[in-house]
């Protein structure tokens, strides 16, 4: 992703993200949600039980529905928000393993690969056309 769209859409979601709070320090729910279900992929995909699995999609299942069902967008955007927070979970995974392996500068790109997942993914939510 190019640094100008980058800038662009982060932008966008910081000023449509800040209409909505009531309180500037805190994080949107949106924003939060977020992390939660890119945590519940990363345990859809990591798990060896399938009825906790099963568990966890249900209830990511039913989270992410109120976020994306008033979304207008062009295409499918339940398996591309998937794949986003999945890439997401990828990564941090990565960049965990590399920062405990003291290999910095791979934790840090790795940390950046989910920031810019992380943006589309908020600019999908808050349908910023780029």
């Amino acid at each position: 992703m190019s640094k100008a769209i980058k800038k662009s859409l982060k932008n966008a979601v910081e000023q449509i993200d800040n209409a909505k709070k009531v309180n500037p320090l805190d994080l949107s729910a949106d924003q939060d949600l977020t992390i939660a279900l890119m945590n519940m992929i990363a345990i859809e995909k990591n798990s060896n039980y399938p009825k906790l699995v099963q568990m966890v999609r249900d209830i990511r299942t039913d989270l992410m529905r109120p976020m994306l069902e008033n979304v207008q967008y062009d295409g499918d955007i339940w398996p591309m928000s998937e794949k986003l927070l999945g890439k997401m979970a990828e990564q941090m995974d990565h960049g965990n393993h590399a920062l405990e392996s003291k290999k910095t500068q791979e934790a840090y790109a790795a940390y950046d690969a989910v920031f810019d997942a992380w943006v589309i993914f908020m600019g999908i939510l808050c349908e910023v056309e780029i």
